[in-house]
């Protein structure tokens, strides 16, 4: 019988907020444990518990979700949008963007972004 650790509130909007605020660096475990004063296995086990999934996969989500965004707002290049989002390169970020969203990133973006017709003078 496996027991159930349900974070406090506080402590799931302190990693969220964290989390968000690095994803442009590496976000390790034992950093993320010390945000919400517990050691590292107990942090995995109680955020597995609370976010349904790893640290990892929860910032992996969180960067393609972040990359999406400037994806539809900016005409930045891709490798600069996977630098900024904490990616290793832009073939690392084009192969989990793909791997979660199903489409690369170019793609995705042509399927979206509507084209910004010319200034009339």
């Amino acid at each position: 019988m496996s027991v159930v650790i349900v974070m406090a509130p506080w402590k799931v909007r302190c990693l969220r907020a964290y989390i968000a605020a690095h994803l442009h660096a590496t976000i390790r475990t034992v950093d993320l444990a010390k945000v919400v004063q517990v050691g590292p296995f107990r942090l995995k086990r109680m955020f597995k518990e609370n976010f349904g999934c790893t640290p990892h996969q929860y910032v992996i989500r969180m960067r393609v979700e972040r990359a999406q965004k400037l994806l539809a707002m900016s005409g930045d290049s891709l490798a600069q949008i996977a630098a900024e989002c904490g990616f290793a390169g832009q073939a690392h970020f084009s192969h989990l963007f793909y791997k979660i969203v199903g489409e690369r990133p170019g793609a995705w973006r042509r399927a979206r972004v509507v084209p910004q017709a010319p200034p009339i003078y």
